[in-house]
């Protein structure tokens, strides 16, 4: 196709108002909005809290371009299964006390003085629902029993063993149990049915006819009388019972029961008496940052049953569970059949996930609704719940991701790709959630300890954003309390990546933090793109999609049931989002109900994808009535064709396709994927190159990651809207127009060169211009000079650097034979004079830099360099040929110097917690971390500490004196380019 035709399509398109101005995106591209910056986890450790300290720390989020906080409360130390206090001190605050409420709205009150959001954790811990008012009878509560074996015919007359109460889930270490005490949990053992259900060799079937109720039988003391018939009997006395599952970790007074989730009132409690005091409290001082609160990934114990239960079992499955309820507390039991029994445990398991969700989340979400505040939630964790459409509920559903890699010495990375754990883009396509915020960058100690920059964690952020996250709370901003001349100060025991005021790179923090801003602004504008739906999904914590070339989303039964329609071939959904094809999963199970849906949309214009499913429902609603009726309907959409035999058939106004690939099926659909990667060279395929789309009401963008640790060449076909391509660079705010392309047959190839782990936005939005000349897009870069002579380099002594050297040549600082750099930590500042060979040079390349770097030519400030490509622009005009004065502050991070004061004795006692085998808490995998046992004299009075030789003070200590040092500082070779 010709320049002239492309260029009538643009225009054609932009009079009949499919495209217009992007002034509003580009400008908020340059300068985000404060409500699209990164927020951080803002943790509070204990009792460790200081209006000074608050203070400070908002000031310097606020500075470096963070846009709030949510807060975490948590005990003073936390290795993980562990918690514990350190002693008391003059100052230190009673959680949930008074003082601690008050410090806590002043809190919300520097935030509104700072423009910055406020959120907060539901309950103290980072799990997750509870706290010292919620009664036994409230609690979290399980179905439990106790079973005893009789042989009649005799005639029984004694007081049954009452069901199993699990002991209270709350570690204390040895050495803090003089200062803590686990609560008194108090007890919750209600009966609730009695059963004899004839005992069977392993094996054998239990027919359920046999099985007696004997609830009647038993007083409320347990005293059964019943004469029992011929044949040996176990009787099962089964109780609703507390679970001791206490929210965690937390500092000893703030410890109580989690609610139950199935009693709403229960829920109130917990939040009355954190979040709905603070609440009301910041209103009636006119304060308007405090926003919501959170609830965090579930880690409480499972509740399977309530008061109520049995009745909401008849109600929503139309039969009764409890001569099959033995079956669901012993895995190994079949009753009537296997079939059935697995059928009855959906059955429980879909029962339990339906009252979570209306009586916990609904409940949750109704407290926000109420009181003006969002609820946010992170809907996941191991436990058997239909966490897709729990995430529905909340209005601010979020996911979490770790730093599940990490970079060797050069630059390399060790380790698999970040896993997204939660449901991002079932979030954001089913429900119309357009903020998906991520908990991010977790992390173990072998994947942080002290190390992590922006360059690191911008790979974890990149893959984030390709999969749908676009609201960033980084993990984790602890709070210091304490004098500034103990840094770095705190950690949440060995978790996360370690970020505060006192980061040594944090004066050049704001350019990461507004790379992020770009990026959320640009993947919340829109709505997301998925090409198919996939159905069914299980309940389990995850979503699975099918392997193949195009995107998915698993769908799920309410969105199914009640907001799936047809328009134009195509299943909508109310809010907008539009799929091609609905992909069935070959041999899972469906209920009668799903399936006649699916037939209405098929029906109605849409287009199904896979061979028929099992003819058993996967539920004993209406059995066996279901299994006639899926049979039926399979009859009806695939006409009794054999699934080996590939096949489109026209069903009303839709299609259906089998016995044929997914991806195969999904070319006849919609012809090739909206976007791929193709190579300039052999193989054809790309590896490490992901992509994020947004659907605009005028135009489409594709946010771009490369995630190899090469340069990569290639070539990006997308299917073609007619609009002129431009390439957005978020590290910097630059845009310019791509115009060199190809178009063919409806689609637009555009060749990249994308370096290690960038990534960029490609937009579609504006028409294209007929006088625009092709030129390449990325244009080769020819060195001019390389600046060598002498550096003047000066360190910073209060962390045992020479106040100024000379470095003849550039090096990497841990090479250095001067203990004062090789372990050095901190900013550094460098300072040449050079005569410029060609002024007209545009760039600035630093080479290697370790680890950010501010650049300063002839006064002017070029910039902050964290990332690829590791150069700043030069302004033109500014370079002259004779006296040029370059300077270049670098900082690495807080490991050298920590490997540094290992080589002294402490002055501090630090203890090997007892943490788990796979996670002992060290810089790698192998190495014992060590935790701070209490806080010393000297740092409480905050006195000259003992060992001069020691700079740097740390709660968790990840290094030892033979830990290998780090890279760092500027190690070049510094380049003029153009």
């Amino acid at each position: 196709m010709k320049r002239s035709v492309s260029f009538i399509i643009s225009i054609l398109l932009f009079l009949t108002g499919v495209v217009s101005a992007s002034s509003d995106l580009e400008q908020h591209f340059v300068k985000p909005p404060a409500d699209c910056r990164p927020h951080v986890l803002w943790q509070w450790l204990g009792g460790m809290v200081s209006r000074e300290g608050i203070t400070k720390d908002l000031e310097a989020m606020a500075a470096q371009g963070i846009g709030g906080t949510m807060i975490m409360v948590m005990s003073d130390q936390q290795p993980w299964p562990y918690v514990f206090s350190y002693r008391d001190y003059p100052g230190k605050v009673k959680v949930l006390s008074d003082e601690w409420f008050d410090l806590m709205n002043f809190a919300i009150g520097e935030s509104d003085r700072l423009g910055l959001e406020v959120r907060l954790f539901i309950c103290t811990g980072w799990s997750h629902t509870g706290g010292p008012w919620v009664p036994a009878e409230k609690s979290l509560k399980r179905l439990s029993y106790s079973k005893k074996t009789v042989e009649g015919p005799i005639s029984f007359d004694a007081v049954l063993e009452k069901a199993y109460v699990p002991t209270p889930s709350f570690s204390i270490p040895e050495w803090n149990k003089d200062r803590q005490k686990i609560p008194d949990p108090g007890t919750f053992n209600k009966d609730m049915l009695v059963l004899a259900v004839p005992e069977t060799k392993p094996g054998e079937i239990i027919d359920p006819d046999k099985i007696i109720v004997l609830t009647d039988k038993m007083d409320a003391n347990g005293r059964l009388v019943w004469n029992v018939p011929e044949g040996k009997w176990n009787i099962w006395r089964m109780a609703l019972v507390t679970a001791n599952s206490f929210n965690h970790p937390a500092d000893i007074e703030t410890v109580g029961h989690e609610v139950d989730r199935m009693d709403p009132d229960a829920i109130r409690l917990v939040y009355d008496n954190i979040v709905g005091r603070i609440n009301k409290e910041a209103k009636q001082k006119g304060y308007t940052s405090f926003r919501g609160f959170e609830n965090d990934s579930y880690e409480a114990g499972y509740q399977d049953f309530g008061n109520d239960f049995i009745e909401e079992f008849q109600k929503r499955r139309g039969y009764d569970c409890s001569l099959w309820l033995p079956a669901w507390k012993d895995n190994n039991m079949v009753i009537k059949d296997q079939e059935l029994t697995n059928r009855f445990r959906w059955d429980m398991q879909r029962t339990i996930s339906e009252l979570y969700a209306e009586r916990f989340h609904g409940k949750l979400q109704q407290l926000a609704d109420e009181n003006n505040l969002e609820w946010l939630l992170e809907p996941y964790f191991g436990i058997p719940l239909d966490w897709q459409s729990i995430a529905g509920i909340s209005k601010k559903p979020g996911v979490e991701f770790w730093v599940r890699s990490h970079l060797d010495q050069h630059g390399k990375r060790q380790g698999p790709p970040s896993d997204i754990i939660g449901t991002s883009m079932e979030a954001s396509s089913l429900y119309g959630r357009n903020v998906i915020w991520a908990e991010a960058f977790t992390a173990e100690p072998y994947q942080s300890a002290w190390r992590n920059d922006p360059w690191i964690l911008k790979d974890e952020a990149d893959y984030a954003l390709t999969k749908g996250v676009n609201q960033f709370y980084i993990h984790g901003f602890y709070h210091n309390a304490f004098s500034d001349k103990y840094q770095p100060g705190f950690t949440m025991g060995y978790f996360g990546t370690q970020y505060c005021r006192y980061l040594t790179w944090w004066p050049f923090a704001g350019a990461w933090h507004n790379y992020l801003a770009r990026c959320n602004y640009m993947m919340q504008a829109g709505l997301p793109v998925a090409d198919a739906l996939v159905y069914p999904t299980k309940i389990s914590s995850m979503p699975t999609l099918i392997e193949g070339r195009y995107r998915q989303v698993c769908l799920t039964d309410d969105v199914l049931l009640e907001k799936l329609s047809v328009r134009d071939g195509k299943l909508v959904l109310p809010h907008g989002t539009e799929f091609n094809a609905l992909i069935l999963k070959e041999g899972e199970r469906l209920r009668p109900e799903a399936l006649a849906k699916i037939r209405d949309l098929v029906a109605q214009g849409a287009t199904l994808i896979g061979n028929p499913p099992p003819v058993q429902s996967l539920s004993m609603e209406n059995y066996p009535e279901c299994d006639e009726r899926m049979q039926r309907l399979i009859s009806e959409l695939w006409f009794g064709l054999s699934a080996t035999s590939a096949s489109d058939i026209q069903f009303g106004k839709g299609r259906v396709l089998s016995g044929m690939p997914v991806d195969a099926a999904m070319e006849k659909v919609m012809g090739l994927p909206e976007l791929f990667f193709q190579s300039t060279g052999d193989p054809w395929e790309v590896k490490d190159m992901l992509y994020g789309q947004r659907k605009l009401s005028q135009g489409d963008l594709y946010f771009i990651s490369h995630r190899g640790g090469e340069k990569v060449k290639a070539k990006v076909n997308i299917k073609w809207n007619g609009l002129q391509p431009e390439w957005w660079n978020a590290v910097n705010g630059e845009r310019r127009e791509l115009t060199e392309y190809d178009v063919f047959d409806g689609r637009i190839i555009i060749p990249v060169e994308m370096l290690p782990r960038e990534s960029g936005f490609l937009v579609f939005t504006k028409p294209i211009s007929e006088k625009t000349v092709r030129t390449p897009n990325f244009r080769k870069k020819e060195e001019v000079q390389q600046i060598e002579g002498k550096w003047n380099v000066s360190f910073d002594p209060r962390w045992g650097g020479p106040k100024q050297v000379v470095f003849d040549k550039l090096h990497d600082w841990a090479e250095n034979p001067d203990k004062g750099i090789k372990y050095y930590s901190g900013i550094a500042k460098y300072k040449i004079s050079f005569n410029a060979a060609d002024v007209s040079a545009s760039i600035l390349d630093l080479g290697i830099v370790k680890n950010m770097a501010r650049v300063i030519l002839n006064g002017k400030e070029l910039g902050i360099v964290w990332c690829t490509p590791w150069q700043v622009q030069v302004p033109q005009g500014l370079l002259k040929s004779q006296g040029n004065i370059l300077e270049i502050e670098v900082a690495n991070t807080w490991a050298n110097r920590m490997i540094g004061d290992e080589q002294y004795p402490d002055d501090a006692e630090y203890i090997n917690p007892g943490t788990p085998g796979d996670r002992p808490g060290g810089y790698d995998k192998y190495t014992q971390g060590y935790g701070l046992k209490e806080l010393p004299d000297w740092f409480i009075k905050n006195k000259r500490r003992p060992v001069k030789d020691r700079y740097t003070f740390t709660s968790w200590k990840f290094y030892n004196k033979d830990s290998p040092l780090q890279q760092s500082g500027l190690i070049g070779p510094v380049t003029l380019q153009k």
